[in-house]
């Protein structure tokens, strides 16, 4: 890691929450159940254009196939403000509520969902650090928005792990029934 000693640092200093990250996805993806859709797969507010009150979904360059409640619940997060390391868990409530009123009970198990979005987040970190590292780009422009990324990518997983506990506790509200 010679090329980047600040990814070398950023890597190091989070250690205990990256390989508890992994492990808790290597767990959710053998758990999670085998439903699947086609996803947006960054379905962040950021990609929704509106136009005469209609949405139109841009960036697809993650358009995959997962399960349905981890896109749910990736969603959710994002619309309640993980992103900005603060969730408002009354915009969660009311994201959530609407879905179960809308299309019935969600029907997977919270915290494995959980542990599987910690598992999207980390895939998000490899591919900046590879970008840092110059390994999956050439150019310096590409290398610093990499490096701008896995340092956002790393504040976000810590931030994610702990929030863990209150974040399962408001959401074990809607368990299924």
């Amino acid at each position: 890691m010679g090329k980047c000693p600040e990814i070398a640092k950023l890597l190091k200093g989070n250690r205990e929450v990256l390989y508890k990250a992994q492990a808790d996805s290597n767990i959710a993806y053998k758990a999670i159940s085998d439903k699947t859709v086609i996803s947006n797969g960054d379905m962040d507010s950021k990609n929704v254009l509106w136009a005469e009150g209609k949405p139109y979904i841009i960036d697809l360059e993650y358009l995959s196939y997962t399960n349905p409640y981890a896109e749910l619940f990736q969603l959710a997060l994002c619309w309640s403000g993980c992103e900005h390391y603060a969730i408002d868990y009354e915009l969660l409530k009311v994201f959530i509520e609407s879905y179960v009123q809308g299309y019935g009970v969600i029907e997977e198990d919270w915290e494995i969902l959980y542990k599987s979005n910690a598992g999207s987040r980390l895939e998000w970190l490899e591919m900046n650090v590879r970008k840092a590292l110059m390994l999956d780009c050439n150019s310096e422009d590409e290398r610093n928005i990499g490096l701008g990324h896995a340092k956002e990518a790393m504040k976000y997983t810590v931030y994610y792990y702990h929030v863990k506990d209150e974040l399962l506790r408001e959401l074990r509200l809607y368990n299924r029934k």
